[in-house]
C-alpha cells in the first residue's frame, strides 16, 4: 500500500491529475474483478433482437413548397419521414461504444490517453447516423426511456419540454457519468436543406475529472425527397475541454463525407497528438495502428431497415415480461405508433401518432411536473442544464409504486387502437 501511495504522489506531481488511490488499485486488477467491484451490480448477458419485424415502409416525396408549409404551420410530416425510434432512444445509441472508450479512459494513467479516449467516445456518438435518412419521433412531454447495458452502464432520459423540444439524458457506468440537455431548432431553406445545431454542451465525469464538449451541426440535404435520395452530413468543429487543462479539437467537414481530423493539446496549450479517422468507422492517433474506437459494421441489409445498427434494432423492445412490468407508463416502448411503424402498419401508425399529439395539445405544459430531472447551473460550462435528480433507478426498483401522479401517456390511445383494429378484423 505504501508503494501505491508513493506512486500516486509522484504521478500527481508529474501530470497534475488528481486520481484517487481507489482508481489506481482498480487498474491493477483484472477487468473481470474490476467490473464486479464497481458500483453497478453485475448484469447478466441478455440477447436483443438484431432485426426489426418488418422492413422500412415505402417513402414519398414532398415538394419544396409543401415542406416549407409544413415547417411554417407546424403540420405533421408524412409517417414515411420517420424511423421507429424516439429521440430519447436515439440519444441512448450515442453510448454504444462507451465500453471501448470510457471504460478504457477511466483505467488510463496518462491524462493524454484519457482525453483521447473521451474524444473517441464523443466521435463515436455520430457513428450510427451515417445511413439514417428518417427523423426520430418527437417524444411527448413527460415521456421517458431507460436502457441497461450488458457492459455495465445504464441510461435514462425524459422529455422535459415540448415547446421548445428539450430532452434530458443521463448515463452512469464504472466510475463515469455522462449527461446532456438536447435542444436544437432546425432551420429549413428553400433549397431543401435542413440544418440543426444543438445549443448546449455534452458533459461527462470520469473519476474526479470533468469533461465538456459541443455537438456539431447536422445537415440534411434533399430533405423533401424520398429517403434514398437524402444525404446526412456533419459540419463544424467539436471542442473538448477537461478540468485538468487538456483540450482536444475535432474537425467535421461536410465536403469530406465522414472523414475527420484533429489535435490534442496538453495543459500548457502545446499540441501533443494529432488524430485522424472516419466518424462511422474509427478514430486513431496519427502514426499509431491501434484504434481509440472502432465501429461495428452495419448489417448488410441495414438500408432495408431504416439504416439501423444492430444496437438500434434492440432499443424498442422489452426483453422479458418482468422488464415490461417494471417500466413506467411513460416509457417510449409503450408507444403504439412506434410499434405500428416497425411492423409496417402505416394506417395504424398515422392514427396513433395523431391521437397522441392531440392528447398532448390538450395537456397544460405550464403545470407539468418533471419527474427525474431538474434544472441546475453547470459551473464548468456556465450554462443551465437539466440534471438527473437521482430518483429514477430507485423508483424503478420499486416498480414505481408510490408514483401515482405519473402520466398515463399511451394507455388510452393504445387501447383505442387495439379495439378499433380488433373490431375491424371481426367485421371483415
Amino acid at each position: 500500500m505504501a508503494c501505491l501511495c508513493i506512486y500516486n504522489y509522484c504521478f500527481r506531481q508529474k501530470s497534475k491529475i488528481y486520481l484517487s488511490e481507489e482508481i489506481i488499485e482498480k487498474k491493477e486488477e483484472k477487468p473481470e474483478r474490476l467490473m464486479e467491484s464497481g458500483e453497478l451490480e453485475k448484469i447478466q448477458p441478455r440477447k436483443h433482437r438484431d432485426q426489426l419485424p418488418k422492413p422500412s415502409i415505402a417513402g414519398e416525396e414532398l415538394g419544396l413548397r409543401q415542406l416549407m408549409a409544413i415547417v411554417a404551420r407546424r403540420l405533421p410530416l408524412p409517417i414515411s419521414f420517420f424511423e421507429p425510434l424516439t429521440m430519447l432512444q436515439v440519444l441512448c445509441e450515442e453510448l454504444r461504444y462507451s465500453g471501448q472508450t470510457l471504460n478504457r479512459a477511466i483505467s488510463a494513467y496518462d491524462p493524454l490517453d484519457r482525453i483521447a479516449y473521451v474524444t473517441a467516445f464523443a466521435v463515436s456518438s455520430y457513428s450510427g447516423m451515417v445511413c439514417r435518412k428518417q427523423k426520430p419521433f418527437n417524444p411527448l412531454l413527460g415521456e421517458t426511456f431507460d436502457y441497461v447495458s450488458n457492459e455495465g452502464w445504464k441510461y435514462h432520459a425524459e422529455q422535459v419540454s415540448h415547446h421548445p423540444a428539450i430532452t434530458a439524458a443521463h448515463a452512469e457506468g464504472l466510475n463515469w457519468e455522462w449527461w446532456q440537455t438536447l435542444i436544437s431548432t432546425p432551420k429549413t431553406s428553400w433549397s431543401g436543406v435542413i440544418e440543426a445545431t444543438p445549443e448546449l454542451p455534452v458533459r461527462a465525469r470520469l473519476g474526479k475529472e470533468d469533461y465538456c464538449w459541443n455537438r456539431v451541426k447536422v445537415i440534411i440535404e434533399n430533405a423533401s425527397s424520398t429517403a434514398e435520395f437524402r444525404k446526412l452530413k456533419m459540419d463544424g468543429t467539436m471542442n473538448m475541454r477537461c478540468s485538468n487543462g487538456y483540450t482536444s479539437t475535432i474537425i467535421f467537414r461536410k465536403d469530406r463525407q465522414t472523414e475527420i481530423y484533429g489535435t490534442i493539446m496538453d495543459n500548457h496549450g502545446v499540441s501533443v497528438v494529432k488524430l485522424f479517422g472516419y466518424y462511422d468507422r474509427f478514430l486513431q492517433k496519427v502514426n499509431q495502428k491501434d484504434y481509440l474506437f472502432e465501429a461495428i459494421p452495419l448489417p448488410k441489409n441495414a438500408n432495408q431497415f431504416y439504416g439501423f445498427s444492430q444496437f438500434a434494432c434492440g432499443l424498442n423492445e422489452f426483453l422479458s415480461n418482468d422488464e415490461k412490468l417494471s417500466a413506467p407508463p411513460t416509457d417510449s416502448r409503450f408507444r403504439p405508433d412506434l410499434k405500428a411503424l416497425e411492423n409496417a402498419d402505416t394506417s395504424r401508425a398515422i392514427e396513433a401518432k395523431a391521437n397522441l399529439e392531440k392528447l398532448q395539445r390538450a395537456r397544460n405544459e405550464t403545470i407539468h411536473k418533471r419527474m427525474w430531472f431538474e434544472q441546475r447551473q453547470d459551473l464548468m460550462t456556465n450554462t443551465t442544464l437539466w440534471i438527473c435528480n437521482g430518483r429514477y433507478w430507485q423508483a424503478k426498483e420499486k416498480k414505481f409504486k408510490g408514483y401515482s401522479d405519473m402520466l398515463q401517456l399511451f394507455w388510452y390511445v393504445a387501447y383505442l387502437s387495439n379495439l378499433f383494429y380488433t373490431l375491424f378484423s371481426i367485421s371483415i
